[in-house]
């Protein structure tokens, strides 16, 4: 809203412009005493009568009109933001497959390097042989989870338990917590029934 000033400075603006060109329009929001706003299309136009100089203006209510262009400029950008899901979810599914195979050989090596150092006496060798085959599994399961959840066209309905679906949304999100500072404070219901659903898209909503 414009001080007493400002819409002072921006009358003597219109008129200006409507003595260069003799008219002058634009789309003006105007608030109601009970807070709501409307929007008309005003023209402020000069007319000589008699010699004499009179300014006549002439307002549409054109509400109705801007809330079916802001309507569709919100589809437009739901739209293209879906397309972005769209491909995102493609490269997501093809990442995922690339990684898992790199995953698996560092598996198969942390096993092989494990079961030789079992007859050493290097507790700490082999403690950390241990934790390096736990994190590439870990870090398998993220990938499984995330081409699963950039699967857009699963549509397959079967029998979960939806409480892991809440704990798989967490892992997820894990890294997006951690990034926020976002401590989570989870809940379940013990003993919560499965559903039957698409576990795919009730994780996305969840997400």
């Amino acid at each position: 809203e414009l001080s007493s000033a400002e819409h002072a400075k921006r009358l003597t603006e219109i008129v200006s412009k409507v003595e260069k060109s003799g008219v002058w329009s634009s789309e003006i929001c105007h608030r109601r005493a009970d807070g709501s706003s409307f929007w008309t299309e005003a023209q402020l136009s000069r007319v000589i009568v008699s010699g004499k100089v009179n300014y006549v203006v002439v307002q549409q209510d054109i509400t109705q009109r801007r809330l079916a262009e802001e309507q569709t400029a919100s589809l437009r950008e739901q739209l293209a933001h879906g397309s972005r899901l769209t491909t995102l979810g493609h490269m997501a599914a093809g990442l995922a497959h690339e990684i898992n195979q790199p995953l698996a050989a560092l598996r198969l090596y942390a096993t092989a390097v494990e079961d030789m150092v079992a007859t050493l006496d290097v507790p700490d060798l082999l403690d950390c042989v241990k934790r390096i085959d736990q994190q590439s599994l870990r870090a398998a399961e993220i990938m499984r989870r995330m081409r699963n959840f950039a699967n857009l066209g699963s549509n397959k309905r079967e029998e979960i338990e939806i409480n892991r679906l809440i704990q798989e949304v967490l892992a997820i999100l894990e890294h997006e917590f951690k990034r926020g500072r976002v401590r989570v404070d989870v809940r379940l219901a013990e003993g919560a029934p499965c559903i039957r659903c698409d576990a795919i898209q009730i994780q996305q909503v969840l997400v």
